[in-house]
């Protein structure tokens, strides 16, 4: 299973954990996360390198 954050747009938000355990009954359990900011990515994006990410890229727009 692959997790991913997704933030959109800057702001003060929380942010997301990179991780999270649990434990019960001797059974461990991890996930961890990994944030992807389109802002930061965008250059990228438009580039071709992360197609699968482009419809989004809208959403990330001050002006879409």
């Amino acid at each position: 299973m692959i997790l991913v954050a997704l933030y959109l747009r800057r702001g003060r938000r929380r942010q997301f954990p990179d991780s999270y355990r649990s434990e019960a009954a001797g059974l461990r359990t991890e996930f961890s996360f990994h944030s992807v900011r389109l802002w930061e990515q965008s250059d990228r994006i438009r580039g071709g390198d992360l197609p699968e990410l482009a419809p989004l890229l809208i959403l990330s727009e001050e002006r879409p």
